[in-house]
């Protein structure tokens, strides 16, 4: 598809993506160039980091032609395919969107929709969270509320501990950098309080997002390391090669 998204790029106006894209990276490969590399391997890397720049920025500029009509669609669409996976659940044909397996936190079966992992799945819904909480933020009325809701539910069923933590701790960092905009609506200021509180009960409570955090801590989190410290540690030794 990537040919296809450089197509519709050149057409809309990002004319100079793939010049960019070896602007900058033209000093690293040059370095690892003296430093010796196997240049068929390296070839298909840089390509392949080529390739992910330009779906991020076909995301982009897709998004930002997106109209509020195009994101409710989505959000409807997604909703109603969750629900079809909780159908799913209860049938033999479960694993088609779910997955199931051993956590950290114990044996969970996680919504994942038609992606590879519930977190992937979870991280490509953060557009949809934001739009539809400050959209009920801005017009407090039950269509934005089920709206909200429609995109909380599947997110829920995911069981993404991580996605979840991390949307609490962005939204209080967002809060306290922008905190006299934030005073100005009680809206905010209620979300910042119910934050608060779900992180205390995160940390001065025993449940699975305590229990995972401290594993994550303790380096005894498998996605975590495997994330984290094990992939800087592979980097490192391949990069020393």
């Amino acid at each position: 598809m990537v040919p296809f998204f450089y197509l519709w790029l050149i057409k809309i106006g990002y004319n100079f993506i793939v010049t960019k894209y070896f602007l900058v990276f033209l000093p690293f490969i040059i370095v690892h160039i003296i430093n010796g590399v196997d240049y068929y391997t390296y070839i298909i890397s840089v390509f392949y980091l080529l390739a992910i720049y330009i779906q991020v920025t076909t995301f982009y500029a897709a998004t930002n032609k997106l109209k509020d009509e195009h994101f409710i669609k989505i959000i409807q669409i997604n909703f109603i395919l969750s629900l079809v996976g909780v159908f799913l659940l209860y049938t033999p044909y479960y694993e088609i969107m779910w997955t199931q397996g051993v956590m950290s936190t114990g044996e969970a079966t996680r919504f994942r929709m038609f992606t590879y992992e519930p977190s992937y799945y979870s991280t490509l819904l953060v557009p949809f969270l934001f739009y539809s909480y400050f959209t009920y933020i801005n017009n407090r009325c039950r269509k934005n509320l089920w709206l909200l809701c429609m995109v909380a539910f599947p997110l829920i069923i995911s069981f993404s501990l991580g996605f979840i933590a991390t949307t609490v701790i962005v939204l209080l960092i967002t809060f306290i950098i922008d905190l006299k905009y934030v005073l100005k609506k009680k809206q905010l200021v209620l979300l910042g309080i119910l934050a608060s509180l779900a992180m205390g009960y995160v940390f001065f409570t025993e449940n699975p997002l305590t229990d995972r955090i401290n594993k994550v801590i303790a380096d005894e989190d498998a996605s975590a390391s495997g994330r984290v410290v094990h992939s800087t540690v592979i980097s490192f030794e391949v990069a020393s090669l």
